[in-house]
């Protein structure tokens, strides 16, 4: 007897992702299914892909940037760079963190909206596993690991 190690899930979707989701794969939850089953791959093979572009003063600065945000899917790679510009340019955490802020914003820039959407994600699982900076230096310094 073969188990299922499939975990059952009912996410609800937006119009317009149900539609392409049919459109694309037959069904909206054939392609539902392809679209939640290949995110795993394609989010580790990004961040495989940007590790070594930013060292850890500019990930926490990132990271410090995004702090209380919400990521709201229909702009999914939006958000940081926004955010980065403003944190710089109005919150100077490039002084703070001691980095050369017109260059991360450069580089941050210039990644595909695809990239930023997985650094926005990897932010996210940063905040998920840190409920503050208060003495998180070893942990903050454990997780950037995976990027630096």
């Amino acid at each position: 007897m073969e188990v299922d190690m499939r975990r059952k899930i009912s996410p609800r979707v937006e119009e317009n992702a149900h539609a392409i989701l049919k459109e694309v794969f037959g069904t909206s939850n054939a392609g539902a299914e392809f679209v939640l089953n290949s995110w795993p791959a394609l989010y580790k093979r990004t961040i495989h892909d940007l590790k070594g572009r930013f060292d850890f003063d500019e990930l926490m600065l990132m990271v410090d940037a995004m702090n209380g945000k919400m990521l709201t899917p229909g702009i999914a790679g939006q958000h940081i760079d926004a955010n980065v510009v403003d944190g710089i340019d109005l919150d100077r955490l490039d002084e703070k963190w001691g980095i050369d802020g017109t260059r991360l914003k450069e580089k941050v820039g210039a990644l595909s909206i695809f990239d930023r959407a997985c650094l926005e994600w990897w932010i996210q699982g940063f905040w998920t596993n840190h409920d503050s900076w208060e003495n998180q230096r070893e942990g903050a310094e454990k997780y950037a690991a995976t990027l630096i």
